[in-house]
C-alpha cells in the first residue's frame, strides 16, 4: 500500500545536476525483512537474472 500522505514530509537529496534520491519517511514497512542476508541474496539473484535477460 502506498501512503501518499508520506510524500508531504519527503526529503530530497540532490546527488548531482541530474540525479537525486527522495527519502519518503515511513513509506517502506518491514524494512527489517528487506535487510536480512537471505533477502539480499534473493534480490541480487533476481537482479542478475534480469541483467542476463537484457543481453
Amino acid at each position: 500500500m502506498i501512503d501518499v500522505a508520506a510524500f508531504a514530509d519527503a526529503t530530497v537529496h540532490q546527488l548531482d545536476d541530474h540525479s537525486s534520491i527522495v527519502h519518503v519517511h515511513g513509506q517502506v514497512t518491514g524494512h527489517d525483512e528487506l535487510l536480512r542476508p537471505e533477502a539480499a541474496v534473493t534480490r541480487r539473484s533476481a537482479h542478475e537474472r534480469e541483467l542476463q535477460q537484457q543481453h
